[in-house]
C-alpha cells in the first residue's frame, strides 16, 4: 500500500474494548470441528468471507477506503453465520449503534463473542461513534500499526475478564513479539 493510503486507513480505524473477554479456545474447537466436514453452513460461510477478504486486497492498494469499509461489513455479516459464539446480543447493539452513527464497517478482533470491535469510520463522524459508544460503558483504545510485530504497550487485568492479567494466552502470543 502507497504510505498516505496507510496513513488514512490507520486515521478511519477505531478500536473499543467491548467489557468483556471470553477465552476463544471453545469458539475456535467449535469452529475447527465443523470445518471438517466438506459441506454445510459453516464452510459455506468461510468460502464467503474468504471471497470478502480476496475483494480487500485490491480495494486497499487502490486507496478506496471506503470501499473497504463496506467490505469489512460484508466480512462480518458473514463471519458471524460460521459459529453462533462469534458474536452475541450486546456485540449485535454496539456494532449496529456504530453504523447508525457513522461506521461504515467493523468486527470483532479474535475469535468473537468479547474482546475489541475494530470500526472502519471516516475522521469526521468518529466522535458521533465514540460518543455513542462510550455511552454504553465501552473503552477507546489508541493502537497504531506497527511493522515490527505485535506489541502490548498496555497489560492490564480490566482487558482480562478472569483477572490473570500477563497469564492469558493472548498475551503470552503478544509478548513474545516485543
Amino acid at each position: 500500500m502507497r504510505p498516505r493510503v496507510l496513513e488514512d486507513l490507520q486515521s478511519s480505524l477505531m478500536l473499543f474494548f467491548t467489557g468483556s473477554a471470553q477465552y476463544s479456545w471453545t469458539i475456535l474447537q467449535e469452529e475447527e470441528q465443523k470445518a471438517r466436514h466438506s459441506a454445510g453452513p459453516t464452510i459455506e460461510a468461510l468460502h464467503e468471507v474468504h471471497a470478502v477478504v480476496e475483494q480487500m486486497v485490491p480495494v486497499l492498494k487502490s486507496g478506496d477506503l471506503d470501499h473497504f469499509g463496506a467490505l469489512l461489513d460484508e466480512s462480518w455479516q458473514r463471519k458471524k453465520r460460521i459459529s453462533a459464539w462469534i458474536s452475541n446480543a450486546r456485540i449485535d447493539y454496539l456494532y449496529n449503534l456504530a453504523r447508525r452513527n457513522g461506521a461504515l464497517g467493523g468486527k470483532i478482533t479474535g475469535a468473537g463473542s468479547g474482546g475489541f470491535l475494530l470500526l472502519y469510520c471516516v475522521p469526521d463522524r468518529q466522535e458521533d461513534v465514540r460518543a455513542a459508544l462510550m455511552e454504553e460503558g465501552v473503552t477507546d483504545m489508541a493502537f497504531s500499526f506497527v511493522t515490527e510485530g505485535a506489541q502490548v504497550m498496555v497489560n492490564d487485568s480490566f482487558i482480562d475478564a478472569d483477572g490473570h492479567g500477563s497469564r492469558h494466552p493472548a498475551f503470552h502470543l503478544i509478548s513474545r513479539y516485543k
